[in-house]
């Protein structure tokens, strides 16, 4: 870069002379090799210009020249500065760097060292373990050979000291005998031939043993080392076994309760896989009412258009032949045929007016479908949610009256009440008599327990037909009542207590069968009212249980009963009028 500028401040220099020298244009150009920026110099010819002007020009031209230079120079001077700054900082780093690979050598030659003085000092001390370890195994050896040697020796000089006092005990019986013995007795010689003999024998049989003696105790030195280590090994072992059975206990536990756990999900799931079945079967039969319902909602509708269409007709008809006929100023053939062009414009008109008002309840309904979606979702949710708490109960429930039935029936070796009880009408019908108070008692007692405990469940109610689906001209007939409730049987209690009752009092009426021609009459009748069907519980849960029905409707039923009632508002506010036509 410094010598591109320097070039170009030499071609500025020699470009100088042929400006001055009234060339026709004038302009500094870098040389070939720069991309440097040059200032243009105002353009003159020497034809156009005077003297004067040409003077003055060529002077411009130097001032421009000068600054021009002098620009270059101070930026050729300045990089010179920046040169040798970056000279410096470069010879700076230089040292730097040179200073920190010396230091790096010297850091890596350390290292060097010591990894290998760690190496040497990882074999020595490897070598002083296995040193020590063998040191440590010949003490115990040696150790144990004391002991041994110490016992042996204990041992010797046990039996050395009873030698000793046995040698004593001889030598004072020998002395006791010598003097006892005669003056002149035969000298016995005491010395034996072979005792050199036998001194050298027992001499080496005394080193063999105590040979044997040393080699004996150093195995059994070993053998009492090789025995400590045995039993540490044993130890540790046990150690372990008894750390490793600890682990097996804990895992048996946590088996047995992912096991216990596994079998609650799995009955869980069971239950589930129940609740949702029930509910699915539920959906569908109300997704197959609520079809119906809407079938029917919508013959009814067009039923109550086609009504509604010909009563208009029938009333304009009949409201329009009344005029014709008042009005007597056109011939008859004239006026029958205007109003038979008049019925069928308005036949055309009504059945366009119709058609709008179907599309238009059309797209209302599906607008309020539309809307209804979110929120029936919501409630169906809401529904299958407590339906499984509902199914959940239910199933404990059931599991308890399993429970309660399983004990009954191994309790219960009776015979059926029912049995008994036909048993003991037949006997009636047979000729069994009693007073008419007694049976009134009877009655009476069986009745008691009858109402005091749960009533019967009322018969099923058909289902309410469904309202009108369209308003009419009139309104709609109220719903017929729902029919009488089907007559209660006996309840199992109830027939148990008669059956009891019955029983206890077989003897009395066995008694009083003399007195029977005043009451069996009265008897035979009860009994007929009995097997007829005539003899009633008293329901008292009979309107609460309709109410409920009468609450819990359908929301189909619910949403077109909605509609009906805006219908027939807006048909109460304002009558639609009939639509002119366009004749």
């Amino acid at each position: 870069m410094i010598k591109r500028n320097g070039d170009n401040v030499f071609a500025i220099a020699s470009s100088n002379n042929q400006c001055q020298g009234g060339r026709s244009a004038v302009s500094l150009c870098p040389g070939s090799g720069g991309g440097g920026a040059a200032t243009r110099i105002p353009r003159a010819t020497a034809a156009r210009m005077t003297p004067p002007d040409a003077q003055q020009h060529t002077k411009e031209a130097n001032i421009a020249i000068s600054t021009y230079v002098e620009k270059w120079k101070n930026r050729y001077e300045e990089a010179e500065r920046k040169h040798k700054a970056y000279l410096l900082k470069t010879e700076k780093a230089k040292r730097e760097y040179d200073d920190l690979q010396r230091r790096h050598n010297i850091l890596f030659e350390e290292r060097q060292h010591l990894e290998s003085e760690l190496r040497e000092r990882s074999r020595e001390l490897s070598k002083l373990k296995n040193v020590s370890e063998k040191l440590f195994n010949e003490y115990q050896q040696l150790k144990n050979q004391r002991d041994v040697d110490a016992g042996v020796m204990h041992k010797v000089m046990q039996q050395a000291g009873e030698w000793y006092k046995e040698n004593k005990q001889l030598k004072r019986r020998s002395t006791a005998l010598i003097q006892a013995l005669p003056p002149r007795a035969i000298e016995i010689d005491y010395t034996d031939a072979i005792d050199a003999a036998s001194d050298t024998s027992s001499n080496e049989e005394v080193e063999f043993l105590k040979s044997t003696v040393a080699e004996l105790s150093a195995q059994v030195a070993a053998l009492q080392t090789d025995l400590q280590t045995a039993k540490l090994h044993e130890f540790e072992a046990h150690e372990a076994n008894v750390a490793i059975g600890q682990e097996l206990e804990a895992e048996k536990e946590k088996s047995a309760a992912q096991e216990k756990e596994l079998q609650e999900l799995r009955i869980q799931l069971e239950r589930h896989n129940r609740v949702s079945k029930l509910l699915m079967e539920e959906v569908t039969g109300l997704k197959n009412n609520a079809d119906k319902d809407r079938e029917m909602a919508e013959t009814y509708r067009t039923e109550a258009r086609a009504a509604k269409k010909r009563v208009k007709l029938l009333t304009h008809q009949s409201s329009l032949l009344m005029g014709s006929l008042l009005g007597g100023d056109l011939p008859p053939d004239e006026r029958l045929q205007r109003l038979l062009h008049e019925v069928d414009c308005l036949k055309d008109a009504l059945e366009d007016q119709a058609l709008r008002h179907r599309d238009q309840l059309d797209e209302l309904q599906l607008k309020l479908a539309e809307k209804h979606e979110d929120t029936d979702i919501l409630l169906w949710e809401e529904k299958i949610r407590l339906a499984e708490e509902d199914a959940q109960k239910a199933l404990e429930r059931a599991e308890a009256a399993e429970r309660k039935l399983k004990e009954l029936q191994q309790r219960n070796t009776r015979p059926q009440p029912r049995d008994k009880l036909m048993a003991r009408i037949s006997y009636f019908e047979q000729g069994g008599q009693k007073k008419m108070d007694e049976v009134k008692e009877e009655i009476i007692a069986v009745t008691a327990p009858a109402t005091s405990g749960s009533p019967p469940q009322p018969a099923e109610r058909p289902p309410s037909p469904p309202p009108p689906a369209a308003p009419s001209v009139s309104p709609p007939p109220p719903p017929p009542p729902p029919p009488p409730p089907a007559p209660v049987a006996f309840e199992a209690s109830g027939a148990d207590d008669m059956a009891q009752m019955l029983a206890n009092k077989s003897g009395t009426l066995r008694k009083s069968k003399q007195n029977g021609a005043d009451c069996g009459g009265a008897i035979d009748a009860i009994v007929d009212q009995i097997k007829g069907g005539k003899f009633h519980l008293k329901s008292t849960d009979q309107k609460f249980t309709e109410k409920k029905a009468k609450e819990e409707q359908p929301e189909a039923v619910k949403e077109m009963l909605a509609i009906l009632g805006t219908l027939r508002k807006r048909r109460t506010t304002a009558r639609p009028g009939f639509v002119e036509p366009d004749v």
